[in-house]
């Protein structure tokens, strides 16, 4: 191992240990798709464009979630982190300025959305991860056992090490720069998976 990669293991190590006492004390910043927040529901016949114009002015722009809401015919659905009653009495104002209404912050449907537990998000993923490394590592084995001079315990430890500390590092990152927890958290996480397991096969099977 060169001075340069010694370095970089030893800085990779700092971020994932650093990343792992923010998880267990502090844990993820959750965006709006997986976080506590409240969903407004206006039931009253408008459009998804009016209402995202509204919800730009008033809680800012992609600090909200709009969609149709199939339980209240014709209506919208706006999720926020947290809304107080003047921000809802001028969402009310908006609407009726906009579409003729005479309604108050009493005629949304307001509900609160509880969070979502990251083992939630992160399990259906894990198991792909897991037999999708179980099934590499035994090709590579087979490949590999031809060769007398090959450590195939090493081999299968590089690799589970290798492809565990890419995850760990990847939620390391996004704990300690609070980055919002969305739903591009897992297909980033496939994706490194699938870069990890490239280069990881890569080195291995080459020497």
């Amino acid at each position: 191992m060169t001075k340069l990669q010694k370095i970089l293991s030893l800085i990779i190590v700092v971020v994932i240990v650093a990343g792992l006492v923010v998880i267990f004390t502090k844990g993820f910043n959750l965006g709006l798709t997986y976080g506590d927040s409240k969903r407004i529901v206006i039931a009253e016949n408008t459009d998804m464009n009016g209402i995202k114009e509204i919800a730009n002015e008033i809680f800012g722009k992609n600090k909200f979630i709009i969609q149709e809401v199939g339980e209240f015919p014709e209506s919208i659905g706006v999720t926020v982190k947290e809304a107080n009653d003047e921000q809802l009495n001028l969402l009310a104002t908006k609407i009726n300025e906009k579409y003729g209404k005479e309604i108050t912050k009493d005629n949304f449907v307001i509900t609160e959305v509880a969070k979502t537990k990251i083992g939630d998000i992160i399990n259906p993923y894990t198991n792909v991860m897991i037999a999708a490394t179980a099934f590499i590592i035994a090709y590579i084995i087979i490949v590999c056992s031809a060769q007398k001079n090959k450590n195939l315990v090493k081999i299968a430890v590089k690799f589970v090490l290798g492809t565990l500390a890419a995850q760990l590092l990847l939620f390391s990152v996004y704990a300690l720069a609070r980055i919002p927890v969305n739903e591009l958290l897992m297909p980033i996480s496939l994706l490194v998976y699938v870069l990890t397991v490239g280069l990881l096969s890569k080195s291995i099977l080459k020497k």
